[in-house]
């Protein structure tokens, strides 16, 4: 396996049930919900695959490494570029918001109820 490779392991079988590679390491962890991985990668595309079966559902690109780990809250996805934007994209694949930050956004964990790395979810588009 290599560091632009997603995939599935079936520890029944002992071997990877599918593989996926982007065109640049995936820096952070996946997130998944309802049946879709999101994954970020080097090559600035946040992807949707199908979890089951690995085939690719959408992608989005940001322009620039995609860090952050995806987090996914009432059928949106978040996520943090070195572009230094804050996305929202609906699990859909189509872009409902960015926020501009002052600079990069790095790799961590985040996720409350009400915020993403500290910045709070507002109830309509900023």
């Amino acid at each position: 396996m290599n560091d632009d490779e997603s995939f599935e392991f079936n520890p029944n079988a002992e071997r990877f049930r599918w593989r996926y590679r982007t065109d640049g390491i995936v820096p952070s962890s996946p997130a998944l919900d309802a049946g879709k991985l999101y994954i970020g990668s080097a090559d600035g595309y946040l992807r949707a695959l199908n979890a089951p079966d690995g085939t690719l559902q959408w992608r989005f690109n940001t322009g620039d490494w995609v860090v952050s780990d995806p987090v996914v809250v009432d059928e949106t996805v978040y996520f943090g570029s070195w572009d230094t934007n804050l996305y929202a994209v609906s699990i859909g694949g189509t872009e409902e918001w960015r926020f501009p930050t002052d600079d990069t956004l790095v790799p961590q964990r985040f996720r409350t109820e009400q915020y993403i790395s500290a910045v709070q979810i507002p109830d309509s588009t900023p």
